[in-house]
């Protein structure tokens, strides 16, 4: 049993090198498979040995254990390796000045720097959505009293919900619904709010209320 073990593990450990979902698999299997004729092997009166020791039937169980959370922290590894965060957003230009929405943004998104657009105000970041991303409160919630609605857009199509909820201000995300923020809109790179957000106490705000 001991050769078994420490050959399953060896294996393991080239094939995490090449195939790691395939070494994962490969190790739930392995211990399963030990724990299964050890049992078996205890109730028709057998002993299990490792490293040369004889092992009582409540520690075989938990070195088996030991090998379920090995593989299990294996899983998680490899399931955290998976999961992509979404890329910063790129605050743009302002599609329009105050009052943009999203259904008012240009379609061509990239910018012309000339000299009369980088003198005029809409030619600079939205105000509204710099705030937000600075985590400005007193700021955001100025600006919404303002000139300048919750669900304006920059020329990418990023509005204030969108910024908070990626940023992961659990607060300014709540202030931002209760003035009435649209959490369905998405950018231009076809992004919402949800699929922004950047823990999943954020995800749950921004869940539809019924």
């Amino acid at each position: 049993m001991t050769w078994v073990i420490l050959s399953a593990l060896a294996v393991q450990a080239i094939l995490w090198r090449f195939n790691r979902k395939a070494s994962v698999a490969l190790g739930f299997i392995v211990t399963t498979g030990i724990l299964v004729v050890g049992l078996a092997a205890y109730l028709n009166g057998g002993y299990m040995v490792f490293l040369g020791a004889k092992l009582h039937v409540a520690g075989f169980v938990l070195l088996c254990i030991g090998f379920y959370r090995i593989d299990m922290w294996r899983l998680n590894k490899l399931n955290s390796e998976s999961t992509t965060s979404p890329a910063p957003l790129e605050l743009a230009p302002s599609a329009s000045g105050p009052g943009a929405t999203a259904q008012d943004a240009p379609t061509d998104t990239s910018p012309r720097v000339t000299q009369s657009s980088i003198a005029s105000p809409e030619a600079l970041p939205h105000p509204l959505l710099l705030a937000v991303r600075d985590g400005q409160f007193s700021r955001v919630l100025e600006l919404l009293d303002g000139d300048y609605a919750v669900n304006d857009t920059d020329a990418n199509g990023n509005t204030a919900l969108m910024v908070a909820s990626q940023r992961g201000d659990i607060q300014l995300v709540r202030a931002l619904l209760a003035k009435g923020a649209d959490r369905t809109l998405r950018n231009h790179s076809g992004q919402s709010a949800v699929d922004l957000a950047a823990h999943r106490g954020i995800r749950k705000e921004l869940e539809p209320r019924f």
